[in-house]
């Protein structure tokens, strides 16, 4: 499974760097959700490290999970202005 996940710098103003730790990894699953549980990113990840930008994303507070065959993690992020 998988060991660890970073998400550096957090927070962030336009992109950050998820990078996963576990070179195992070929494909997982980047979810973000908003404080309310809404689903408001998707994406299937093929590499690490990978750059997540804030495209359409406000300033706030959302939680980052990674998904994948046998795991499951999740980091609080914080978008600044």
């Amino acid at each position: 499974g998988i060991n660890n996940f970073s998400v550096y710098p957090n927070p962030f103003s336009e992109t950050t760097t998820l990078r996963i730790t576990d070179s195992r990894i070929t494909n997982y699953e980047l979810t973000i959700y908003n404080v309310f549980g809404q689903e408001v990113y998707n994406e299937i990840i093929r590499n690490s490290p990978f750059v997540i930008s804030r495209g359409n994303l406000l300033q706030g507070v959302y939680f980052c999970k990674v998904t994948g065959e046998n795991f499951s993690k999740a980091k609080k992020l914080v978008i600044l202005k």
